[in-house]
């Protein structure tokens, strides 16, 4: 990927050796880091976007990941694969964090216990001069997964994980964990994808939440009249009790609200962008659906691959 970063492996990077030349190339003495590496051999520019973060690097990593480790001879549990540590070695000084400050603070909630490294962490492990030995490593990269054949049919880095195979739910454990460190409790559904929470029963309001992700503050976003239609049309429905309607201004919103609105949410409609990767913090349902707005005559894959992950219906263009 042309991003300013030479990312072509030198030897100083990776290395194929052979048995023969193992004890001269690696030494007689290795230096042990337990548990699971996540090596996201990734610049940062896209690093430090919501969706390229979040609905790419991580979602893919773990649908691979996760699909490989219960295919073992011995399947792991939560805790066995729960990653130790995230290697960043193109990223200095936070460089892959967003500008809205997502990113990072959901992965302190979805991976409390794991560290987040950069590159001056993997540089003193250079400067050891000494071989380490990583238990499990996830390397995620890039310009391999565009490599793909998926990349010339989806265009996305993750379109490369699509084939995989991956167990319904997969995603469910880091929706769970960046939920309840959030709000502190899991809303569960119902079959209708209704919330089941306490208020909603007390005021017997019990038709599925209809989320309209507005763009209508950036550049990409509906007409005016377009835009005061839809809602007009989404309000009549929840006058009707078929629905209810929240309009989300994600921008005007701290990361609390903008969480759990997504955990209650049944249906998420918005124009492309980066509000519809909160997608992944919806509960999977028959009924949840994420409805997309785009161009006229136009598709991108992006949030499709986000909702069949997911575990979403997806309706688009609209």
């Amino acid at each position: 990927m042309k991003s300013g970063v030479d990312d072509d492996p030198t030897d100083q990077d990776l290395m194929f050796i052979s048995y023969s030349s193992a004890r001269s190339t690696l030494g007689t003495f290795t230096q042990r880091m337990s548990g699971v590496t996540v090596l996201l051999h990734d610049p940062v520019q896209f690093m430090r976007h919501y969706y390229h973060f979040w609905g790419e690097i991580i979602l893919g990593a773990w649908r691979v990941y996760t699909t490989i480790s219960q295919r073992s001879a011995f399947p792991l549990t939560w805790s066995e694969t729960e990653p130790m540590r995230f290697l960043m070695p193109f990223s200095d000084n936070g460089a892959w964090r967003d500008g809205p400050g997502v990113n990072s603070p959901l992965m302190r909630a979805a991976f409390p216990s794991a560290a987040l490294e950069e590159s001056d962490q993997w540089s003193d492990l250079q400067k050891l001069g000494t071989t380490v030995v990583l238990d499990r490593v996830v390397l995620v990269d890039r310009h391999a997964a565009h490599r793909h054949p998926n990349s010339n049919v989806w265009f996305k880095m993750i379109a490369s994980t699509m084939d995989v195979d991956a167990a319904k739910g997969f995603w469910e454990p880091i929706r769970q964990s960046v939920v309840k460190c959030i709000l502190g409790y899991i809303p569960t559904v119902n079959e209708q994808g209704v919330v089941l929470n306490l208020e909603a029963r007390k005021k017997g309001d019990m038709a599925p939440l209809v989320t309209y992700v507005s763009r209508q503050g950036a550049g990409r976003r509906l007409t005016k009249e377009d835009d005061e239609g839809l809602v007009a049309a989404l309000e009549g429905l929840e006058r009707e009790g078929v629905i209810r309607f929240r309009l989300a201004k994600m921008e005007k919103m701290d990361l609390r609200e903008q969480i759990e609105l997504a955990a209650k949410t049944t249906v998420m409609v918005g124009v492309h962008g980066n509000g519809l990767t909160h997608q992944l913090w919806m509960p999977s349902s028959p009924w949840s659906t994420v409805m997309e707005i785009l161009r006229p005559k136009s598709y991108v894959f992006d949030y499709e691959m986000l909702s069949r992950n997911a575990g979403h219906r997806v309706r688009g263009p609209l």
